[in-house]
């Protein structure tokens, strides 16, 4: 991480990032929010008493940022049980225009990992993606939320989201 001068304000500081991974090491807020007692209890009603957090990312996408290319989280962290479980915290409303989540329902239900591919268009940051020829994308749906909502998901479901498109609002998430 890039030291920050102390004359930045924090919307600058922002606007350099697209992703901080860990980022309940650095913050005792995000820190309180990795082990909020609600989001245990639904994590605990969906897979069993004993769940544990593998990670957490705060995704700052800025307007003009690209999205997150379809992807399953099952991949980067291989589980293989069924039972990895996203926790997706709305800080900002998220729609079409900032770049909400997009999902294909249903997905996650054969419990595979789908190959990946080179992508090498502008949407999307990364270089790969899911490759698209094996699921139907015109069953994927935007998942439009409001600012403290959390969407749970399987670490199977494929999905994606959008680029940043407006010309002022951050999508801002906890995962």
């Amino acid at each position: 991480m890039q030291d920050v001068a102390a004359d930045e304000t924090d919307v600058a500081t922002l606007l350099r990032y697209l992703c901080i991974h860990f980022p309940h090491k650095l913050s005792d807020v995000i820190h309180k929010y990795l082990v909020h007692p609600g989001t245990a209890d639904v994590l605990q009603k969906l897979i069993s008493p004993n769940v544990k957090a593998m990670q957490s990312m705060l995704f700052v996408k800025a307007p003009g940022k690209p999205g997150q290319s379809w992807h399953q989280d099952e991949y980067y962290i291989p589980t293989r049980d069924c039972s990895l479980t996203g926790a997706w915290v709305a800080i900002d409303d998220a729609d079409l225009d900032n770049g909400c989540l997009w999902v294909v329902p249903g997905s996650h239900r054969p419990a595979r990992i789908y190959t990946r591919t080179l992508y090498e268009g502008d949407e999307y940051g990364e270089h790969d993606t899911v490759d698209p020829s094996l699921f139907d994308g015109s069953a994927a749906i935007p998942v439009d939320v409001r600012a403290g909502s959390v969407i749970f998901f399987n670490g199977y479901l494929l999905h994606s989201s959008g680029p940043n498109r407006s010309e002022n609002r951050f999508r801002r998430a906890l995962v």
